[in-house]
């Protein structure tokens, strides 16, 4: 039986932390992170589904003012027994920050447990907290259906979409596609899209 993600990764905070810290990601990834950071420059970042807080720290760590958000309460309480940031336990889905906080916004990971349509509402919540011309980045898992992963001792379900579906959510949300990135992982294929919130 499949659970909700939040309770899903609340069970495994430190497993995950020290599989995927930031000297286990490829140099890639660090990339696709510093071309964000010298976009924002040294504002105000969100990172949407921060889990552990990984990426927070490393915003934080290259000068921006950087909050974490997640659902799961246990990746909320390692980021801030572990990680330098400013974290809360936030639905994504409604944000409790005023319109156009932050001139970037990092949403990692996190799509492919939202379902398309929903995935058109998470868009349309972090468009609202972006500045104008802020940027937006978001990866999705590219194919068809949905797949089960299994960790923890139990099972969460996540969402795959396709390429164009993926670009024409994040272009009806008014974001314009400036870099876009592809990685395989766990045989699965990632694409990251860095976008500009058009005024």
């Amino acid at each position: 039986m499949t659970e909700r993600p939040e309770k899903f990764y609340s069970k495994g905070a430190e497993q995950f932390a020290e599989k995927y810290s930031i000297e286990k990601m490829p140099e890639a990834y660090t990339d696709l992170l510093d071309t964000f950071t010298e976009k924002i420059g040294n504002g105000k970042a969100l990172d949407a589904g921060c889990g552990p807080g990984r990426d927070t720290e490393y915003l934080t760590e290259k000068g921006l003012d950087a909050t974490g958000v997640d659902l799961a309460e246990g990746m909320i309480k390692h980021a801030k027994e572990n990680k330098k940031g400013h974290f809360r336990v936030m639905d994504i889905k409604n944000l409790e920050f005023q319109d156009k906080k932050f001139e970037g916004v990092w949403c990692n990971t996190v799509m492919h447990f939202f379902p398309p349509e929903e995935m058109q509402e998470v868009l349309k919540e972090l468009k609202r907290v972006l500045k104008d011309e802020g940027t937006l980045y978001a990866s999705f898992k590219i194919g068809e259906g949905t797949f089960i992963r299994e960790r923890y001792g139990s099972e969460v379900k996540q969402y795959l979409i396709s390429e164009e579906k993926a670009r024409k959510l994040l272009e009806e949300k008014g974001l314009e596609i400036k870099q876009v990135n592809r990685a395989e992982v766990s045989e699965t294929t990632i694409m990251n899209f860095l976008t500009e919130a058009k005024q």
